[in-house]
């Protein structure tokens, strides 16, 4: 993930590898630190691991879109409209958010596009990049609820449809996996 598309995270390949095993449970543990986190999977029909996103509940009605990621060969094929479409779902319907947020980097075109797709719209807000504060994050945020959900929301997209989904699992919320 860092190796292939290293402007979608906040630390680096190096930083990511000199973690210790202790880190990494840590890391899994917060994870799944209750109703206020998700983080959702998918595979293929082979079963190998292709995506994951979550989300977390900032603040009372607020969510944040986190930990992004799709491989590479499975890239417009509709695992990350999969894995929006149930990060939504729970943001929502478990969590009881009203509003969605995410900050994409502004030299990821592609994801900024994909986001616009789902309803998402810049908010005007930037932050510095945490590894190179000249870099820009861009703000984009979209409601969610009434006239928002997946399927009947201001999204469109085919994709959105179940009869037009890829051949993949979802793994499901990950946080029963750690503890």
């Amino acid at each position: 993930m860092l190796a292939d598309t290293p402007l979608a995270f906040t630390e680096t390949l190096e930083q990511s590898r000199a973690f210790d095993e202790r880190e990494w449970r840590r890391r899994a543990r917060r994870g799944s630190a209750g109703r206020g986190v998700a983080t959702f999977a998918a595979r293929d029909a082979a079963g190998r691991w292709v995506g994951t996103m979550g989300g977390v509940i900032e603040s009372a009605g607020q969510a944040l879109l986190v930990s992004v990621f799709v491989v590479p060969e499975h890239r417009g094929g509709g695992v990350a409209d999969l894995l929006l479409d149930e990060v939504l779902r729970w943001a929502h319907v478990e969590a009881g958010a009203t509003r969605i947020r995410l900050l994409v980097h502004e030299a990821n075109p592609r994801a900024a596009a994909f986001y616009a797709r789902q309803g998402f719209v810049r908010t005007g807000r930037t932050e510095a990049y945490p590894l190179d504060p000249t870099a820009r994050e861009v703000e984009m945020a979209r409601p969610l609820g009434a006239g928002t959900d997946p399927f009947t929301g201001p999204s469109t997209r085919p994709s959105a449809r179940p009869s037009a989904r890829p051949a993949m699992g979802l793994v499901g919320d990950t946080r029963p996996r750690y503890g």
